[in-house]
């Protein structure tokens, strides 16, 4: 009768080639592939945003929409914001999104130099808030909060418009 593999042998030639597949996966791999998928998630909660078609006498009231809705669709899905903060936007949704915020501030007519400076700190502002709103336990004012940002954000940026474009600074 042919010698037949113990359990304990199987075993250990099962361990083994797990361990020597591990070896050749590069940890770099495992966080490109991660990061991938959480771009590509974020990007479909973009996709939920509704987008309005700009409307040069209505600039304000809609870019301001624009944001709520954006902090509410990444507060549906919570941890998202979380891992995005910090990520322009790379996917279609996402960069219809920042499209769209240009075209509402150049209606307005904000210099150029602001409109771009704009759709960073202000996805952040918006990806933040969203952070700490998915964070709290305890329902409080963020959303006022975050409409006081807004309205600062906004207001700073309705001045920029009036005033035309500033010098060169440092």
């Amino acid at each position: 009768m042919p010698d037949l593999p113990s359990y304990q042998r199987v075993g250990a030639k099962m361990r083994e080639r797990i361990a020597r597949s591990r070896r050749h996966v590069p940890l770099a791999a495992v966080r490109k592939r991660r990061g991938r998928v959480v771009e590509l998630l974020h990007d479909e909660v973009a996709g939920e945003i509704p987008l309005p078609v700009p409307d040069p006498a209505r600039w304000r009231e809609q870019l301001t929409q624009l944001w709520v809705d954006s902090r509410a669709a990444l507060l549906r899905y919570r941890d998202i914001a979380r891992v995005s903060l910090g990520d322009g936007p790379r996917g279609p949704h996402a960069r219809r999104v920042a499209e769209c915020t240009e075209q509402l501030l150049r209606a307005g007519g904000v210099p150029d130099e602001a409109v771009a400076r704009a759709v960073d700190v202000v996805g952040l502002y918006v990806t933040a808030s969203a952070v700490g709103g998915a964070a709290d336990a305890l329902p409080r004012d963020d959303d006022e909060r975050f409409r006081f940002g807004l309205e600062l954000l906004v207001g700073g940026l309705a001045a920029l418009a009036i005033a035309g474009p500033s010098p060169a600074g440092p």
